[in-house]
C-alpha cells in the first residue's frame, strides 16, 4: 500500500492515493504506519496543500509515531511553503514535548537554516529586517548545532555564509569560517566559500591599520 501510495504522490495523483489512504482507513487494506502519512504529507506540500499537510502531522503526533523522519518532512513542508515560524515551532515541540529520543539531525538543521536564510519563493516578500531576524535565527541554530556536535554539510555552511555576508558583514563570516577551520575542515574543502568572501574583503590599509585584528580572522 506504502509503494502504491509512494507512485501516485509521484505521479502527481494525489487524490488517488488519498483514497488509497482512505481504503487503509477504514479497513479495506492494511492500517496505515507512520511512512504512510509521511509520503502523504510530503505530496499534500508539493501541491502547496498546506492545511491538508498539516492535518497528517498532528495525526501523527496525536499516534505518537513522531520521529526525526516525520519531524523533517514537516519542517522542508513548512519552508517550501513559507511556513519558516510553523517549522520553527514545530522544531521547539519536538524536542520539547514530543517523544522523539534524538529530535534533530544534519537534515534537520539544514532543512530549517537553508528555508531562513534563502530567498522568497512563495510569493511572500520579506522586509529587510524580518531577513535579518531570520538570518540570525539561523545562527542560533548553528551554534546550537556545534553543541550538539552535529558536523554541518557545505549546503548549510553556503548557507550560513551568504546570510552573514549579506546582514551582518565580512568580519562575522570570517568568524564562521575560522569555526570551521577549527573543526577542522581544510584549505581545499573550504575553497568554494573563500571564492564568495574574496569580493567582500576590506582594503590593504584599513588591514594593515589593525594587523592583530584582520590576522585572527
Amino acid at each position: 500500500c506504502n509503494a502504491l501510495i509512494a507512485a501516485l504522490a509521484a505521479c502527481g495523483e494525489v487524490d488517488s492515493a488519498s483514497r488509497v489512504l482512505s481504503a487503509m482507513d477504514r479497513g479495506a487494506a492494511s492500517e496505515p504506519n507512520a511512512f504512510t502519512l509521511c509520503i502523504m504529507m510530503k505530496a499534500h506540500g508539493d501541491r502547496k496543500q498546506l492545511r491538508k499537510a498539516s492535518n497528517i502531522w498532528q495525526r501523527i503526533i496525536q499516534r505518537q509515531w513522531a520521529d526525526t523522519v516525520g519531524l523533517n518532512t514537516w519542517l522542508r513542508v513548512c519552508m517550501a511553503n513559507g511556513e519558516r515560524e510553523a517549522a520553527l515551532q514545530a522544531f521547539q515541540m519536538a524536542k520539547s514535548e514530543l517523544s522523539i529520543a534524538a529530535p534533530a539531525d544534519r537534515v534537520t538543521f539544514g532543512t530549517l537554516i537553508d528555508g531562513l536564510t534563502s530567498d522568497d519563493t512563495d510569493g511572500r516578500s520579506r522586509g529587510s529586517n524580518q531577513l535579518k531576524a531570520d538570518a540570525r535565527r539561523a545562527l542560533q541554530l548553528w551554534a546550537e548545532m556545534r553543541k550538539k556536535q552535529i558536523a554541518p554539510d557545505d549546503g548549510i555552511v553556503g548557507s550560513l555564509m551568504t546570510a552573514c555576508r549579506q546582514h551582518f558583514g565580512i568580519e562575522v563570516a570570517l568568524r564562521l569560517r575560522v569555526e570551521l577551520l577549527t573543526m577542522g575542515w581544510s584549505a581545499e574543502r573550504l575553497r568554494s566559500h573563500d571564492a564568495k568572501l574574496l569580493d567582500y574583503l576590506p582594503p590593504l590599509a584599513e588591514v594593515m591599520s589593525s594587523p592583530t585584528k584582520w590576522a585572527a580572522l
